[in-house]
């Protein structure tokens, strides 16, 4: 099984683990934030927690930007096979984006209500035809979630020089392994400061 859960990206400069907007989380999954949850630190407060479980807080996001005065997003994982990005900016301005196309198309489409047997209808044409069609639905959102992600960037003082098909081809792309890489990877892409590997701590 693979991941399942949030991620967050947003500018903070204490522990993500120790932000207000995730009082309401239960201790247990403070605590996991606090002791593995958080990816390597970007410059400029810039943090990326991964809360596990179903945290669908649709305040949470509004509350991350109103109170860091900054862009933020969420991603929502399933099973590590895709993320539904949600960005917001103190301004308002809002952009959603799907990662992992192929796989979220998979998973969006249902056999008809008088199919038999739902196996057989997976391996069908018919089924190859819905799928391809999902397929073609997400990546015409592509070419507005990229400007739209862009511009949010943007906001936060941070894309400047960055293609805008850039941005479309990373919406595109398939992860290595696990759909969490495509967040990171979109955060990359936008501009944003690369993420910097803590230093080594002597050994005693």
């Amino acid at each position: 099984m693979g991941f399942s859960g949030m991620l967050v990206f947003c500018r903070n400069q204490r522990p993500l683990a120790e932000v207000s907007v995730f009082g309401g989380l239960p201790q247990e999954v403070r605590d996991r934030m606090a002791e593995r949850g958080e990816w390597w630190l970007r410059p400029g407060g810039w943090r990326t927690g991964q809360v596990g479980g179903d945290w669908r807080d649709e305040t949470m996001l509004r509350d991350l930007a109103a109170r860091s005065g900054a862009p933020a997003c969420v991603g929502f994982v399933y099973d590590s096979d895709v993320v539904y990005v949600r960005g917001l900016s103190p301004s308002g301005r809002e952009w959603s984006a799907t990662l992992n196309l192929e796989v979220a198309a998979e998973l969006r489409v249902d056999p008809p209500g008088d199919v038999d047997d739902p196996l057989e209808w997976s391996a069908s044409a018919e089924c190859a035809q819905a799928t391809a069609r999902k397929i073609a639905e997400f990546d015409a959102e592509v070419p507005d979630a990229a400007r739209e992600a862009l511009a949010w960037a943007a906001e936060a003082g941070c894309g400047a020089g960055v293609e805008l098909t850039a941005v479309e081809t990373m919406l595109r792309s398939k992860p290595e392994v696990f759909a969490e890489e495509l967040f990171s990877d979109m955060i990359d892409v936008l501009g944003f400061p690369a993420a910097e590997e803590p230093p080594s701590v002597p050994a005693s």
